[in-house]
């Protein structure tokens, strides 16, 4: 995918100016494969920028859904740093941004039913919006309550319990063509 990437110059030609993923190996590698951009980060990596990219950002908002957001309990907390993220992304300057995640986390966030196959490149439309409204803690049972329930309401400014959709025109622009191979159970029979 990177090299087909590179070869019809998607960067540059989409004129993403802004690349921001996951602080999780797989999402940098895949950042730096597919997009030739990664920030930098403490053990050393230095930040590797497509030359018309002006900036790139690792940030935990990004991270895949934990195996306690998964819980009706804590799918509040992976609700509000979904919004945490909306809020953050309206925040910023560029016009045309790369993001690099995790399925689950994009799946909540654009209110899809469906999983993203690895390496896929979706564009969506983002509308900006002043205010995201949060939860309060007596909300907390009532989104818990509809945490398989991931619908979303129709804009970033409504107020209802549900996910606020700021999303619009998801369009897959390439999907990878090497699938994974089917798996394969192998026996083996010990004899004495």
């Amino acid at each position: 995918m990177g090299e087909k990437l590179r070869k019809e110059k998607f960067v540059e030609s989409n004129r993403i100016s802004l690349v921001v993923h996951s602080p999780l190996l797989r999402a940098r590698q895949t950042s730096e494969g597919m997009l030739n951009c990664m920030a930098g980060s403490s053990s050393d990596d230095e930040e590797i920028k497509a030359s018309t990219v002006s900036r790139v950002i690792q940030t935990d908002l990004l991270l895949e859904k934990t195996l306690s957001e998964w819980t009706p309990m804590y799918y509040n907390g992976f609700i509000k740093r979904i919004r945490n993220f909306e809020a953050w992304l309206g925040e910023q300057p560029e016009e045309t941004i790369a993001l690099v995640g995790h399925s689950q986390f994009f799946k909540a966030m654009l209110g899809v039913q469906f999983k993203f196959d690895n390496c896929e490149v979706w564009k969506v439309d983002f509308e900006e919006t002043t205010t995201i409204p949060g939860t309060s803690d007596d909300d907390a049972s009532k989104v818990n309550q509809s945490a398989g329930n991931e619908k979303h309401s129709s804009s970033c400014k409504d107020t209802t319990l549900s996910l606020p959709s700021c999303w619009s025109n998801l369009e897959k622009v390439h999907a990878c063509e090497i699938k994974s191979s089917p798996k394969t159970l192998c026996e083996l029979n010990n004899t004495i």
